[in-house]
């Protein structure tokens, strides 16, 4: 991603830009970036509902020493954030929002005139086939978590259905399992597979453990001893609206 937002830095955007960041976390993508260009913004919104990520966040805003706010506010329709932006930034954050094609329509509209909004989040490879394969064996008491159904289609799709002009490539990256998959390293396989599939994987039945790990060896490359699991991250640009359409976010 910092790749990606290193290119975006020399091509799109200007010394004193605006950006509004949805799902900051504790500030690690908005530093690595920082770090890597010659460029600072001039007002930085950083959304952050989870207070000790804000804390964090706030702290990596000192650091860089540049002019923002953070905000605890969960972002929706109806948050209050006001623009321009030349940048609003979604880094894996449309997981844990209702409405993720609407909530990036709402910041596109609040985008200066050749700002750019930016989602990462993960491709439709992955991660997501094997949540949605075998999530409707779970029965979930608790929905609160991301969303790992939900990926770059349907988001594209959605987006593309209110009208909204975009562009996407998906950038390469994924999970090394050599280690996991061998029986010494099981906890490791265990919180990765946790994590893909918002369960604890160690309290499901055996049998669907067995289901699951003959599904992940199957889906991996092997290649020279290695296994890789392939888990593209999805880059997609949103300008505006389509000339004579009307955005229904």
């Amino acid at each position: 991603m910092n790749t990606y937002l290193q290119r975006l830095a020399h091509t799109r955007l200007k010394d004193g830009f605006t950006m509004l960041d949805v799902g900051a976390g504790t500030g690690m993508v908005l530093e690595d970036w920082m770090h890597a260009v010659q460029i600072r913004p001039s007002r930085y919104v950083g959304i952050e509902p989870i207070e000790v990520h804000a804390v964090a966040l706030a702290e990596a805003i000192d650091r860089l020493k540049i002019t923002g706010e953070v905000d605890q506010n969960a972002y929706s329709l109806d948050h209050p954030v006001q623009g321009p932006f030349d940048l609003a930034l979604f880094s894996h954050s449309a997981y844990w929002l209702t409405d993720a094609a609407g909530c990036i329509g709402k910041a596109v509209d609040q985008l200066s005139e050749d700002g750019v909004a930016l989602a990462f989040l993960q491709s439709p490879i992955g991660i997501y086939n094997l949540f949605r394969l075998f999530d409707p064996l779970f029965a979930r008491d608790d929905p609160s978590g991301p969303n790992q159904g939900f990926s770059s289609h349907e988001l594209i799709n959605s987006l593309r259905k209110s009208g909204y002009e975009l562009e996407y490539e998906y950038i390469p990256s994924g999970f090394d399992l050599t280690l996991p998959f061998q029986a010494k390293h099981m906890e490791s396989l265990n919180e990765i597979l946790s994590f893909a599939l918002q369960v604890e994987f160690s309290e499901l039945t055996d049998a669907v453990q067995k289901d699951v790990i003959e599904y992940l060896r199957a889906v991996c490359t092997h290649e020279e001893g290695r296994i890789f699991w392939n888990e593209p991250t999805a880059a997609v640009q949103v300008r505006g609206l389509r000339s004579g359409q009307a955005g229904n976010a």
